[in-house]
C-alpha cells in the first residue's frame, strides 16, 4: 500500500491517482504530494466533450508525461464554476490552510487543472483564488486569508504557457486572458440559453420538464401542452364551486380529492389554464388549449380579492373605512354613552403609532348620522348606476381575439421557417422578422388588456351591487352591507375642525362607475 493511501481518506470527492511506497520531502522534513482537480457544472449540455472521464485521463497523460507522482485528484461533479465555495476545492484549500497554520507535514507541490475554466468562469473568482492560494504570501498583495511560505506551482494542461511565475510577465497577462476568456465563454453560453428561452416561450412552447400545471402534460414530440381531460373536468369544477357556490378552498379540495386547499388556491391563481405562459414576469399566449373562458378566472380573482379582505369581528358598518380629513389619521367607533361616536384616532393615547396629530381639532360625530348619510351616497350612486348606463361591450372577446391573432401569427412563422430551412432568402427572413415584431406588438396588447379585464369585471361587479341596492338594503344581513361598503369604498373622509363638517365618500374605480354618465 502506497503512502497516500495510508495517510488520505478517500471519498465522493477524493481519488488517488499516483502512489508511491516512498514520497518525496523537502529539507525541513515535510512531506511533498501533487493535486489535481476536476470540474463539471450542472448543465451538462454545456460540459459535452469534457466531462469529468476526457478530463481524468488528459491529468493522467500529464503526470506521466511529466513524471508527477504522489498526486491526488479532487473531483467537483455538478458544481457551478461561477462560485469557489465547493466541496472538492475545498479538499484542496484545507490541505493548504492546514500546512500553514502548522497542523500538517504534508506539502502541496503543484496544483494541477485540465483547463483554467475548470477552476472558475469567473475572472476576480480564479485571480482571487490564485491570490489567496497559490503564490507566496509577501506576493499577495489583496488577500486577507493567504498564509503561504512558498509559491505552488499552478499548471493548466489546456494552457500550457500559462503559469504564475514572477520573473514571466508574460505567463501572468495569459492568465489573466484566459480567466477571461473561461468567464466570456460562460456569459455567452448564459446568454445563448436565455435568448433560447426566450424565443421558445415567444413562439408559444413552454419550457418543458419540471413541475407541469395541473390540467395538462408535456408533449415532447410537439413541445406543447396536451390537455389532460379528466384534470381539466376538475380545474372547470374547481371554479364553479369556488365562483359559483361560494365554497371554501379547503372544503373544495376535500370534495375533489386533493391533498390540501394550497393546490386549489394555486389553480384558481395559475394564468396556464387560459392558455398563457409566463417568463421573467412577462406574459405570452401559448399554444396550448385553455382550460376555462377569461370571464369565470377574472370572477374567480374577484371573488378571491373579497374574500381576503378582513372584516374582523366588528359590528359596525364602516369599519376600516374611515379617516380624519383633518389630520389624516384613521377614525374609529368608540362608546359613548348610550350612543356610538366616530373619533380620530390622534385624540386616543393607546395607540401611538397611529397618532398624526395629537393637536388634532376634529369633532366626534355620531355613528349613525356618518352611517346614514354613506348609505344615502351609496344610493345616489346606484340610481347613477341603473341598466341605462350599463356597459355591453365584453371585454373578454377582445383577449380572444388577440390570442387568435398571436396564435395565427406563429402558425405563419412556422410554415415561413419551413420554407426558408428549405430554399431561405434574404426577403423571407425579413418577412419572418417583421411577423415577430407584429407578435410582441400583439403580446403587448394582449397585456395592457388583461389588466384592463382585471378593472371590467370590478367595475361590472361593482354596478351589480349597486343595482336594486335601495331595494334590498334593509333585507340584507349586517355582513353583507359591510361587504357592500368594503367592495365599493375605498374610503369616508371626515372633516370638521373648521367647525363646518363634510363627509366624503371615495369609491373604488369611481371614475370607471361614471365613465358613461361623463360621455353623455
Amino acid at each position: 500500500m502506497g503512502w497516500l493511501k495510508n495517510n488520505f481518506k478517500v471519498d465522493k470527492w477524493t481519488e488517488i491517482l499516483f502512489d508511491n511506497d516512498k514520497i518525496e520531502r523537502d529539507i525541513d522534513g515535510n512531506y511533498l504530494i501533487n493535486v489535481a482537480y476536476r470540474r463539471v457544472s450542472t448543465d451538462k449540455q454545456a460540459e459535452e466533450g469534457y466531462g469529468l472521464d476526457v478530463q481524468r485521463n488528459d491529468i493522467i497523460r500529464h503526470c506521466e508525461y511529466t513524471r508527477v507522482n504522489n498526486c491526488i485528484l479532487f473531483t467537483d461533479d455538478g458544481v457551478t464554476g461561477t462560485t469557489m465555495d465547493r466541496p472538492g476545492l475545498n479538499h484542496f484549500v484545507e490541505l493548504v490552510e492546514m500546512f500553514n497554520s502548522g497542523h500538517s507535514k504534508i506539502k502541496v507541490n503543484s496544483f494541477i487543472v485540465p483547463k483554467i475554466d475548470r477552476l472558475s468562469r469567473s475572472l476576480l473568482g480564479t485571480l482571487q483564488f490564485i491570490q489567496d492560494y497559490i503564490v507566496e504570501s509577501k506576493d499577495s498583495k489583496n488577500s486577507t486569508v493567504n498564509r503561504n511560505t512558498y509559491d505552488i506551482n499552478f499548471v493548466s494542461i489546456g494552457e500550457p504557457f500559462v503559469s504564475v511565475d514572477r520573473n514571466n510577465p508574460t505567463s501572468k497577462l495569459m492568465l489573466v486572458l484566459f480567466a477571461g476568456l473561461a468567464e466570456y465563454d460562460r456569459d455567452q453560453i448564459v446568454f445563448k440559453m436565455q435568448r433560447g428561452r426566450e424565443e421558445r416561450i415567444k413562439s408559444g412552447k413552454p419550457m418543458g420538464g419540471g413541475n407541469q400545471p395541473y390540467g395538462y402534460r408535456y408533449n415532447r414530440e410537439t413541445g406543447n401542452y396536451d390537455v389532460v381531460p379528466e384534470e381539466k373536468e376538475k380545474v372547470q369544477e374547481i371554479f364553479r364551486l369556488y365562483v359559483e357556490e361560494k365554497m371554501p378552498p379547503a372544503k373544495i379540495a376535500d370534495l375533489l380529492g386533493f391533498k390540501g386547499e394550497r393546490i386549489v388556491v394555486q389553480i384558481l391563481k395559475r394564468r396556464t389554464s387560459l392558455g398563457y405562459l409566463t417568463f421573467k414576469g412577462k406574459e405570452y399566449a401559448g399554444n396550448h388549449e385553455p382550460l376555462i373562458s377569461e370571464k369565470i378566472f377574472y370572477e374567480a380573482q374577484e371573488e378571491m380579492q373579497r374574500r381576503s379582505v378582513s372584516f374582523g369581528h366588528s359590528q359596525y358598518l364602516l369599519s376600516g373605512l374611515l379617516v380624519c380629513g383633518d389630520c389624516g389619521a384613521k377614525m374609529r367607533y368608540q362608546k359613548w354613552g348610550k350612543n356610538v361616536k366616530i373619533v380620530c384616532y390622534s385624540q386616543q393615547t393607546t395607540k401611538k403609532y397611529l397618532i398624526k396629530d395629537p393637536d388634532c381639532q376634529n369633532q366626534k360625530y355620531f355613528a349613525e348620522d356618518v352611517e346614514d348619510a354613506v348609505v344615502e351616497e351609496l344610493f345616489r350612486m346606484a340610481y347613477l348606476n341603473d341598466n341605462k348606463v350599463k356597459k355591453t361591450v365584453s371585454q373578454y372577446e377582445i383577449l380572444d381575439n388577440l390570442k387568435l391573432k398571436i396564435r395565427r401569427k406563429q402558425e405563419e412563422i412556422k410554415r415561413l421557417y419551413n420554407v426558408y430551412a428549405e430554399k431561405g432568402t434574404e426577403q423571407l427572413l425579413e418577412v419572418i422578422t417583421d411577423r415577430e415584431k407584429e407578435i410582441e406588438r400583439l403580446q403587448q396588447t394582449l397585456e395592457e388588456e388583461n389588466k384592463k379585464s382585471s378593472i371590467t369585471l370590478r367595475v361590472e361587479r361593482s354596478r351589480e351591487m349597486l343595482r336594486d341596492l335601495q331595494k334590498s338594503w334593509q333585507g340584507m344581513s349586517m355582513e353583507d352591507k359591510k361587504n357592500i361598503c368594503n367592495h365599493l369604498i375605498d374610503k369616508v373622509v371626515i372633516s370638521g375642525a373648521s367647525g363646518n363638517p363634510s363627509i366624503t365618500v371615495h369609491f373604488n374605480l369611481q371614475e370607471f362607475l361614471l365613465e358613461d354618465l361623463t360621455k353623455a
